[in-house]
């Protein structure tokens, strides 16, 4: 079997038809050579991390080198229409600048990262030569709605993080109208286009399968550890959806005895940003989590 170095460009191999990149445990940096540490076959915790809307693998290489830091394993790749898989730049601009897609863009990249998580989960041992005895996700803003929306529909995720992400989509998208609403009025600009025809029948009724507000029972399966972390002054990911899952989900994290497995902080100052508290939030949950039952 040829080596996982030998299988792309800078420690990276395809996956799906999507180009995954990697950083190894205590390493800094993608591309470096494996430790001889971790020979082949062995078993190691791994960290997949999801970019934002209008952002790009290499913009999560910072927080995989700090997960790497933790001995884990650190996982990243760009995201559908996003980087070099960037198709249609205009597909991911927003009701503001026009795409009255924006709902069923996001929504349909979201999902497509969720999916493409679970390819890799299946397929990344057998390219890497590794066993993955933990899977955590962490997801900012886009990535991190996608985070949710992933561990609600894959049971082999063990640890979930979610930065200024949403678990309720149409909650979300609600008050992006109402700022659209507010735009217009602004601009004396007549006719702004009903919520139904950007929201759509068809596109409530895929987020009524997928959302994690609305299978919330499957996402807190196994009663999983789950992290949000939300800014109070965030005014494109409101921190209320997140707040409702919580107070959905609680009781079965205090009926399992876990309640500290389910952890939402609002950062009162913080608006749409991952501050450093936020990531060190995040450092010490998978430094907690990643290590169980290992």
């Amino acid at each position: 079997m040829a080596s996982a170095q030998s299988r792309g460009p800078g420690g990276s191999v395809m996956v799906g038809g999507a180009r995954v990149s990697w950083i190894w445990p205590g390493s800094q940096r993608c591309g470096a050579p494996r430790p001889a540490s971790l020979p082949p076959g062995s078993a190691v915790g791994v960290v997949f991390f999801l970019h934002g809307r209008g952002n790009r693998a290499a913009d999560m290489i910072t927080h995989a080198a700090a997960a790497a830091e933790l001995g884990l394993l650190a996982v990243f790749a760009d995201q559908a229409n996003h980087g070099a898989r960037e198709l249609s730049p205009f597909n991911n601009r927003a009701w503001e600048q026009e795409n009255w897609a924006h709902a069923c863009d996001m929504y349909g990249q979201m999902v497509q990262a969720a999916n493409e998580l679970s390819l890799q989960i299946g397929l990344l041992p057998a390219l890497l030569d590794v066993a993955f005895k933990r899977v955590a996700v962490v997801g900012i803003s886009q990535g991190g709605h996608a985070a949710l929306l992933a561990a609600t529909a894959e049971p082999r995720i063990d640890v979930c993080v979610a930065i200024i992400g949403s678990a309720d989509y149409e909650q979300n998208l609600r008050s992006r109208y109402e700022r659209l609403c507010n735009l217009f009025a602004k601009e004396g600009r007549p006719n702004v286009p009903t919520f139904e025809s950007l929201f759509p029948a068809g596109l409530a009724k895929l987020v009524a399968s997928f959302d994690p507000i609305r299978n919330g029972a499957r996402l807190a399966a196994g009663t999983r550890p789950i992290l949000m972390l939300n800014g109070g002054n965030d005014a494109l990911v409101p921190k209320e959806g997140n707040v409702a899952l919580v107070e959905q989900i609680a009781p079965l994290y205090e009926a399992a005895g876990v309640p500290s497995h389910l952890r939402c902080v609002i950062f009162p100052d913080a608006g749409h940003e991952v501050t450093a508290d936020m990531q060190l939030e995040v450092r010490d949950w998978l430094g907690v989590h990643m290590r169980q039952q290992q």
